[in-house]
């Protein structure tokens, strides 16, 4: 029974320091979303500034996750860029070009733009 309750302590304390060294991402998730929002609102729809928006966001995960990671882990930035970033921005890319595709292909139905009432409608 001893060990059963050590493998549960080991378990939780895994978790526990894998969230306080995923905690800047998180905090910069939070950024991004709302900085990324107000760029839409204001970007008229315009691809360029949708596309850049969206790298922005990145960028700030980026911005807050790594020095975040740094200090938690006691990593140099070097060490910290080519664990918590490099390995990830390939993968981001190509998730905002499939973010944009979606986003263009989505907003249509969201907006009543296609002939249809919009999603959510009460009319």
């Amino acid at each position: 029974m001893n060990n059963h309750l050590d493998l549960h302590k080991l378990v939780l304390a895994s978790l526990m320091a894998a969230l306080i060294a995923v905690g800047g991402y998180l905090f910069g998730f939070l950024a991004c979303a709302w900085v990324v929002g107000k760029i839409s609102e204001v970007s008229g729809r315009r691809p360029a500034a949708e596309i850049a928006a969206m790298v922005v966001g990145s960028l700030i995960v980026y911005a807050i996750g790594v020095p975040w990671l740094k200090t938690v882990l006691g990593f140099s930035y070097g060490k910290a860029l080519a664990v918590g970033m490099y390995p990830f921005v390939i993968g981001d890319l190509l998730k905002i070009a499939a973010a944009y595709m979606i986003v263009k292909s989505v907003r249509p139905l969201l907006h009543g733009e296609c002939g249809r009432k919009p999603i959510g409608s009460l009319e």
